[in-house]
């Protein structure tokens, strides 16, 4: 049987890194002050969120520079 930490690094690197903060909450890691791994993986996964709000960003400008030329949305 694969450890939380395995599923969920396993979960990150499917590109999941929503279900992987939930089964962190749930198996009670997000709270650690001490379990390495359990810091790591949160910090990995914060950075994965924070990548998809730059490319949320990056395509809101996009639509906007659009919308500007041609009234497209």
């Amino acid at each position: 049987m694969l450890t939380p930490h395995t599923q969920i690094l396993r979960l990150a690197r499917s590109g999941s890194p929503e279900r992987a903060w939930a089964l962190m909450a749930q198996h009670g890691l997000l709270d650690s002050d001490n379990d390495v791994r359990a810091l790591s993986l949160q910090a990995r996964l914060v950075k994965d969120r924070a990548e998809q709000a730059r490319l949320f960003d990056q395509s809101a400008q996009l639509y906007a520079r659009a919308a500007g030329i041609a009234g497209a949305s």
